[in-house]
């Protein structure tokens, strides 16, 4: 009797442990706090993959910050989400089931009830009483210098941070979460501002357009260069120009000054004294201050040279009205520049030579030069420009996609 009452009692043990068990484990879906098809498309900060049902509820109230969940009933994927599910979007998805903390007993958490942890652990009940908080991620790194604003968001072990510092800045090491919860050590490090410096930053790199950072009043600002010759140890800098940017020594000469009758300048005067007009592409930036190097006619087109930001005629303006034919046009439209207003111009053969015109566009983007003067028909006089500083455009940049953002390799 007393062996058939021992079986008995062994066998309704058996029955409570199973009830507690399938409570956890089993895969019904039958709660009312659910509702079905439906999935969250905003990206979670926590997944966790083969969990049954209870258990991806009961991982929710057991994080902090966890306020609603979405659950795969095909593949057990348990995904955490930091505010109610009326906050996000969702879409309907038959495998899937969409759930709020706030509608299920929190009980079910058991020591857990009232944890703790941090917003980068878990609490997991070890007894009726105690818990401990088990690390599953790596918070924000908004703490670092030259690092992005701090984020609230966890990553989980093992997730590896893209870009984890500022604009302009690179990390010297790949930044991963550590078991530990803290991320790997790593430095931010300015990208390159010029294209020496990134060919050291990557000598993978070959001549093309590139994003450099420069540096303004302690504000490092993106700007879009093509870097040339970088096979070589004479790597330079250049700001590509989508307008039409000319300078002009003109081939036109005044026939009569009471008239302003113009014709073109006999060959020998143009060929002796290197008249004609120079369409740059492209202008050389020097590497401090945002300095043209107004010589280089690298990427220009020309008869006779005519350097940027240059302009004049071979005209003798002596008791006349008539207007210096010389020309220039500096157009930015389109770069990562406006033209400083710091910029100079001076006269060539002073005092014969004018300056007749020197104007700026309301944004900066467009200067306009109209020049002239000789000393004599065969001396051309006009303007040039003494220094020529660009400065970052604060108010437009071109696509993000028309240049290359460097990857430093590290070593």
């Amino acid at each position: 009797m007393y062996r058939i009452r021992c079986l008995m009692d062994t066998v309704i043990m058996l029955a409570y442990v199973s009830v507690i068990m399938c409570h956890e484990t089993c895969t019904h879906l039958q709660y009312p706090q659910l509702q079905h098809g439906e999935q969250i498309t905003n990206d979670s900060y926590l997944v966790f993959d083969d969990l049954y049902p209870l258990q991806c509820v009961k991982t929710c109230i057991s994080s902090f910050v966890c306020h609603a969940f979405d659950y795969n009933v095909r593949t057990g994927t348990c995904s955490l989400y930091r505010r109610p599910s009326g906050d996000y979007v969702t879409g309907e998805n038959l495998n899937y089931v969409i759930g709020d903390v706030a509608d299920w007993p929190r009980s079910l958490a058991g020591s857990c009830v009232y944890h703790t942890c941090p917003v980068n652990a878990l609490c997991s009940a070890i007894s009726s009483s105690r818990y401990v908080c088990d690390v599953v991620g790596c918070l924000g790194t908004g703490d670092k210098t030259n690092t992005l604003s701090g984020d609230p968001a966890v990553f989980q072990v093992g997730y590896e941070l893209g870009d984890v510092c500022k604009e302009g800045y690179y990390a010297n090491t790949t930044v991963v979460c550590q078991h530990d919860g803290n991320w790997t050590a790593f430095t931010c490090l300015r990208l390159p501002s010029n294209c020496a410096e990134l060919q050291s930053c990557n000598t993978s790199y070959r001549d093309g357009e590139y994003w450099l950072y420069h540096s303004d009043q302690g504000t490092v600002k993106r700007m879009k260069i093509f870097c040339y010759n970088m096979t070589t140890l004479n790597a330079k800098d250049y700001v590509t120009l989508p307008y039409f940017n000319f300078a002009s020594r003109s081939r036109y000469v005044y026939s009569n000054y009471s008239t302003c009758t113009t014709v073109l300048a006999d060959p020998d005067t143009i060929a002796d004294h290197k008249l004609g007009d120079t369409e740059y592409l492209k202008v050389q930036l020097r590497r401090s201050k945002l300095r043209i190097a107004r010589g280089d006619t690298t990427f220009a087109n020309y008869t006779h040279k005519t350097f940027y930001g240059t302009a004049g005629d071979a005209n003798i303006f002596v008791n006349t009205t008539c207007p210096a034919l010389g020309q220039f046009r500096i157009d930015l439209r389109n770069t990562s520049f406006t033209v400083n207003r710091t910029s100079e111009w001076i006269l060539h053969l002073s005092p014969w030579s004018v300056m007749e015109n020197i104007t700026f566009s309301s944004n900066n983007q467009i200067v306009d030069g109209l020049c002239g003067g000789a000393r004599k028909p065969n001396k051309p006089g006009g303007c040039r420009s003494s220094n020529v500083f660009f400065e970052i455009n604060n108010h437009y940049q071109p696509d993000l996609k028309s240049a290359v953002i460097p990857r430093c390799v590290m070593n």
